[in-house]
């Protein structure tokens, strides 16, 4: 999805929710930024694919978010690229998933986190994660509605990972702040007294 599609996409469906002239202009004059964003999630998406696949994965007991994802999806993420692109070019998807972010009443505490540049990454992930969801409703969605996942936390844990590999990514900052809510999130507490007390753990 181009930066001007998302823009629009933002401005229609979440104007009641977050800030969007304030989130368009800093996107019009960060297009670099945004980029960058978009690489360090599909860092964070092969980091999980590994995951996945490698019995000796770092410390892998941490991630138990992303254990769990594993257990029920049984395949790869797709690239935060694929998946904005496949937004762009599918307008009537989009606006499913943007519905869907707009009549939200679940995720009133991601909406207000500021400044716009901790705020931004956190609402690419929920198109992200949303848009997963959607498309894989059959096996992450149980017949109550309910998610059976948390694909936002799986992906944060490897934003953790990587800084535990002393790789410390720009969208960290705009994650860490949900580290002191580590048992809602589903986070382990190793991986929460590993990130908090800034111990590169990993060999």
């Amino acid at each position: 999805m181009n930066n001007s599609v998302l823009i629009k996409n933002i401005d229609s469906y979440l104007d009641h929710k977050v800030p969007s002239t304030e989130i368009s202009d800093f996107i019009n004059n960060n297009p670099e930024i945004v980029n960058q964003y978009m690489i360090e999630f599909d860092r964070c998406v092969n980091s999980f694919n590994k995951f996945r696949v490698l019995t000796k994965f770092p410390n892998k007991y941490f991630y138990k978010n992303s254990h769990q994802l594993n257990q029920t999806l049984e395949h790869d993420l797709p690239k935060f690229k694929t998946i904005f692109t496949k937004l762009e070019s599918d307008q009537d998807l989009s606006s499913r998933i943007f519905l869907i972010l707009g009549s939200d009443t679940y995720l009133v505490r991601i909406w207000q986190v500021r400044p716009i540049k901790l705020l931004l990454p956190n609402i690419l992930l929920l198109i992200y994660r949303t848009t997963i969801l959607f498309l894989n409703k059959e096996i992450l969605i149980d017949s109550k509605g309910r998610r059976k996942v948390q694909i936002s936390s799986s992906i944060e844990e490897m934003v953790f990972y990587n800084y535990l590999l002393g790789d410390k990514l720009d969208i960290y900052d705009a994650f860490s702040i949900w580290l002191d809510d580590w048992r809602d999130e589903g986070f382990s507490e190793k991986l929460y007294l590993a990130v908090i007390n800034n111990k590169n753990v990993i060999q």
